[in-house]
């Protein structure tokens, strides 16, 4: 591999060379499978990403960097280095690879964090989402917004039926054979709540696949440890390799679960951040409601679903327990809160 990054190397200017030692920082602790190397250069610290070989194709890497640039007047938004042919990215065998600033800044592990940085935090994903929705071609002929139905309801509604008609049952059976597994004594109060909740929340979901609302592009991977500070400061938002077209309902769905939770004071200092910027539609705000609810329920039977069943390896070997654990938690706070039902002492 380092063969083939010192050869992508050379297809860009001599500025964004190293001019240091490369420190290899394996996937970063991330899942999506991408291997990435710092380095400083004559331009400031890069980070160089060879893209997971089953990732994305040219077409949306392309699509994906042409985004990132448009919103080079964001200062905590990574933009793309071009290399001396004018690309953003190099096709290395078949494997796309891509240059881009490291931010600064370091990520907050606090649920929620400070005030001050949920703020910033809130008002950045608005300010993404608002320069996301300028398309200069369209705006040029006069074309109104895109307006459909979300594809990520719709999948989620397609995920929660599969569990329900099959996927449940496996699971628990895959589970049960497995006793000597510390990981199924965890799954337990999710499997045990499962299918009422999952039947309720398909209701809610083939209401809302059908609803037509403003399609953007989106982060749709927005989790806590792609946000950066420097004291309150918002210094970087990384990691755009899942953005698609959907609703930003699913990005605000995302980053409410994994940060914020059931606390409601939290959630209405980060919601009038983003909406100060980015007012939410009536609409929207239903759709924000039951991808959440999908969200906590999905999360759980994602990682059951990787580990019980499809045995997948990761790099991280604690990336299960820890995933797990982070989704079971959500779940359990969801259902305290609602005072649906509660698991045995």
């Amino acid at each position: 591999m380092k063969s083939s990054l010192d050869q992508v190397l050379r297809q860009y200017p001599h500025r964004a060379q190293p001019i240091g030692p490369i420190e290899s920082l394996g996937n970063a602790g991330g899942e999506s499978g991408a291997s990435l190397w710092r380095f400083e250069s004559g331009i400031g610290p890069l980070v160089a990403r060879a893209w997971p070989l089953d990732g994305p194709g040219e077409e949306l890497i392309w699509w994906i960097h042409h985004r990132q640039t448009s919103l080079k007047d964001l200062p905590y938004v990574p933009v793309p280095v071009q290399t001396t042919v004018g690309l953003t990215y190099v096709n290395m065998l078949g494997q796309f690879w891509d240059l881009q600033p490291w931010m600064r800044g370091a990520a907050d592990a606090g649920r929620p964090p400070a005030d001050a940085r949920l703020k910033a935090a809130f008002a950045g994903l608005a300010e993404i989402h608002v320069g996301l929705s300028y398309n200069e071609v369209d705006v040029a002929l006069g074309k109104p917004s895109i307006v459909s139905t979300s594809a990520a309801i719709q999948a989620r509604w397609d995920e929660v039926e599969s569990l329900l008609a099959f996927e449940l049952d496996l699971m628990k059976a895959a589970v049960a054979a497995r006793r000597d597994d510390s990981l199924g004594k965890m799954a337990e109060p999710w499997l045990m709540a499962a299918r009422d909740g999952l039947s309720r929340l398909s209701k809610r979901l083939r209401l809302y696949a059908a609803v037509r609302v403003n399609i953007q592009p989106v982060l749709r991977d927005v989790r806590p440890d792609h946000f950066l500070f420097d004291g309150a400061e918002l210094t970087g938002l990384v990691d755009y390799g899942a953005m698609a077209m959907d609703t930003v309902a699913i990005d605000l769905a995302r980053i409410l679960v994994e940060w914020i939770g059931e606390n409601a004071v939290a959630e209405s200092i980060a919601m009038a951040a983003y909406e100060a910027i980015r007012p939410l539609r009536s609409l929207e705000r239903d759709l924000l409601d039951v991808a959440r609810e999908a969200a906590i329920w999905l999360g759980p039977a994602r990682w059951i679903r990787w580990h019980f069943i499809e045995r997948r390896p990761f790099a991280n070997p604690n990336a299960v327990e820890t995933g797990l654990k982070r989704t079971m938690s959500h779940f359990d706070e969801r259902i305290r809160s609602s005072g649906l039902w509660l698991p045995p002492e």
